[in-house]
């Protein structure tokens, strides 16, 4: 990837390409939001890369991202990751929420809080299993978490300006 300039190819645009190669061309404590979703690692088709990671090399290459989230938000800068509460893999229940709270923990990054969106298709799975297979239910939980999180301080340092009026908000 070539090298970007700051100032002309990051400001106010979506840039495409490996987070860890573009994330690394950043300068440190530059930036004020970072809002990802991230692959899930559940074998979804991208082209590009592989979601069928081995679950602890997964995580290892989340830490990656993380840190680097870390390094380049600004000391009041917000961070939102949306990931799954749970997923089947490598025949374990898996639960992502746990796992990235963890690794955020770990790289001294904080959690304000989170939010769940439920995906109303699926609610309808939600206990499937203890229906017809008491001895081994499947709990389905149609839920994703936006993890909300800082680096150092929730509050703003320098207030800003206000840019969204009422009427836009609701």
């Amino acid at each position: 990837m070539e090298k970007l300039i700051w100032e002309k190819d990051y400001i106010n645009k979506i840039i495409c390409g490996d987070c860890l190669e573009v994330m690394k061309g950043i300068p440190d404590e530059s930036v004020d939001l970072v809002i990802t979703s991230p692959p899930y690692n559940i074998e979804i088709d991208y082209g590009v890369y592989k979601d069928n990671l081995e679950w602890q090399e997964y995580l290892n290459w989340c830490n990656e991202w993380i840190s680097q989230i870390k390094r380049i938000l600004k000391s009041d800068g917000r961070f939102v990751i949306n990931i799954l509460v749970n997923i089947q893999k490598d025949n374990i229940r898996r639960q992502p929420l746990i796992d990235f709270s963890d690794l955020i923990r770990n790289n001294q990054l904080h959690i304000h809080g989170i939010g769940f969106w439920i995906d109303v298709t699926r609610v309808k799975y939600t206990s499937w299993g203890s229906w017809q297979s008491a001895s081994c239910p499947y709990i389905y939980n149609p839920y994703e978490a936006l993890v909300i999180g800082y680096r150092d301080y929730w509050k703003k340092i320098i207030k800003g300006q206000d840019t969204i009026s009422k009427k836009n908000l609701f």
